[in-house]
């Protein structure tokens, strides 16, 4: 969820998750930053984390993609950290609520089960990493 960045701005992220009925649902949330030294001769900055991943896989999804079957309500097969780096993808959860995310913009999926969320890439090519959390 893309907002104004600025000095000891918090990083914001929306989750996606399943409730105790299995409805999906949009959560704005955040990350708190920090002042760290990471290497001499780079001045302190503001880093949230570390997050264990197990792997950081770079996605691309094009009209040709997204011609070959339409796509349909799913639950994410594991969680993991959405971020967008072109294109824009809508996403539409249970209650009927949508969201669009496009470049710089965070999801963390956490909706395993349930009837979890429709996606649809918006354009003609969407490219994305998908960082399954190491956790």
């Amino acid at each position: 969820m893309r907002g104004p960045i600025g000095h000891d701005a918090p990083v914001k992220y929306v989750r996606i998750f399943a409730d105790e009925q299995g409805l999906s649902h949009f959560a704005d949330a955040e990350l708190d930053l920090r002042r760290h030294r990471v290497a001499d001769g780079v001045p302190p900055l503001q880093l949230a984390g570390p997050l264990a991943a197990s792997g950081v896989l770079f996605v691309e999804q094009t009209g040709e993609q997204g011609d070959a079957a339409p796509w349909q309500r799913h639950v994410t097969p594991s969680r993991r950290w959405i971020v967008v780096l072109e294109g824009e993808l809508e996403r539409v959860v249970s209650d009927g609520e949508c969201r669009v995310f496009g470049p710089g913009d965070v999801v963390l999926r956490e909706d395993t089960t349930g009837e979890g969320s429709l996606t649809t890439p918006r354009g003609a090519c969407v490219r994305f990493l998908m960082i399954p959390p190491g956790d």
